[in-house]
């Protein structure tokens, strides 16, 4: 076994744990009335006490928000509607709809800069899939992605972080599409970058959803998954497993603690390091590229081989559409109803111009509607289709100009696709 030392390379910021069955963030703060107006939140960390005011006199249900601080200034938002609580001076002051839509439940939030963001969500028996930010006259709005950049993958109960310029979105769950009753962990690392807008997807080396986050420290979560710790590190896509010392389980029974910096600190404010509660056990079993522990001369070789075989793959594999579900060497995954029709279009030609690509959406829906919903559909194969290739091929419809006539564009296929 080997210690493992983590260095102090960034500043620490207060986050928030947003848990599955409850929005209240009840790791880092505790909140009451006081009066009918009044309301105070209880920093854990360091005991601190904060009064406010409500500017609203509309009450809400703490568990039903989730408490986040940034910059020394907290905000409330709430897990059911679309609104919000400020704080501004000595006052929370309320902004949005409180409109009980519960259309993006569990939804993770982040502050980057000033801007609020907010990704995907679970309500109306659907898991989103958008990137949303918060606007105080507007409420939250979808972030629109160019139509070069993949879509994103739908997912509940992840975990959001921050690397300029790049936005992380980790893990999560999917609800069932056939029993919304049932979810499924979503085993993809989902980043985009802020400045181009474009979005690339990752297999993530083991299952996370919100509810496994014991610990989080700038880009490094410590996990509980299946009765053992591991320590992920966000940027890098690495895990390495994690053995408790006895230490830990004394200190953690003992009341809550928390890790600052490098350190962990109960709420009396005694500190413990981090060597001295976990050691590295191995990332054995965990499909991840440990780069402390393979020399150069490794990488490099497994980089070559790695692509060698991708070049295989991609010359000798090709899609399969069956029914709903789209296949890629001994992989698979299931396709709604909409994505399937308009593969399907590609049966009789390569290329398929607009009109007849929105021909086969509902005719209820306005051409601007239609427009948009094909977007967001090649988007989402698209995104399948990489997933399913095991990342290797980008796309399988590529929009185009038409050589005919450069005002109307195209979408052929890339690759092959067999029905």
């Amino acid at each position: 076994m080997m210690r493992l030392t983590v260095k102090l390379t960034m500043t620490y910021i207060l986050i928030v744990i947003t848990y599955t069955l409850n929005g209240q963030n009840t790791l880092l703060y505790k909140s009451h009335y006081t009066a009918e107006n009044e309301f105070l939140i209880e920093e854990k960390l360091n005991n601190h006490i904060h009064k406010f005011s409500l500017d609203s006199p509309r009450p809400f249900s703490l568990s039903n928000y989730t408490i986040i601080k940034e910059a020394n200034s907290f905000t409330i938002i709430s897990n059911t509607s679309s609104e919000i609580y400020r704080e501004v001076r000595d006052t929370l002051r309320h902004f949005g709809s409180n409109q009980q839509h519960y259309s993006l439940q569990f939804s993770p939030y982040i502050y980057v800069d000033t801007v609020l963001y907010s990704f995907g969500g679970y309500g109306y028996w659907t898991t989103k899939n958008i990137l949303r930010y918060w606007d105080d006259d507007n409420g939250w709005v979808p972030a629109a992605l160019p139509e070069s950049s993949l879509g994103f993958q739908a997912a509940h109960s992840s975990t959001l972080h921050y690397s300029e310029p790049f936005l992380y979105i980790i893990g999560g769950r999917l609800q069932s599409s056939k029993n919304p009753l049932i979810s499924h962990p979503v085993r993809l690392l989902q980043k985009i970058n802020l400045v181009t807008k474009q979005v690339q997807i990752d297999d993530l080396p083991f299952d996370y959803w919100m509810e496994k986050l014991v610990y989080r420290y700038g880009d490094t979560l410590i996990v509980r998954d299946n009765n053992k710790y591991l320590l992920f590190q966000i940027t890098t896509n690495n895990v390495f497993e994690l053995l408790p010392t006895e230490k830990y389980y004394i200190v953690s029974k003992q009341n809550d603690i928390f890790l600052e910096g490098n350190v962990f600190r109960n709420s009396s404010g005694k500190t413990y390091s981090f060597d001295s509660l976990f050691f590295v056990k191995s990332n054995k079993g965990y499909q991840a590229s440990n780069i402390l522990f393979l020399s150069v001369g490794v990488v490099i070789i497994l980089i070559i081989v790695l692509k060698l075989t991708n070049r295989r793959k991609k010359s000798k594999s090709s899609f399969i559409l069956k029914k709903d579900t789209l296949f890629f060497d001994k992989r698979s995954i299931k396709l709604d109803p909409n994505e399937v029709l308009i593969l399907e279009l590609f049966k009789s030609s390569r290329s398929k111009n607009v009109q007849e690509i929105n021909a086969v959406l509902p005719d209820i829906l306005s051409l601007s509607h239609k427009n948009k919903l094909r977007l967001a559909l090649i988007n989402t194969i698209n995104a399948k289709a990489y997933e399913v290739s095991g990342n290797t091929i980008n796309e399988i419809l590529k929009r185009e100009k038409s050589h005919n006539d450069s005002r109307m564009s195209l979408y052929s296929l890339v690759g092959k696709l067999e029905f």
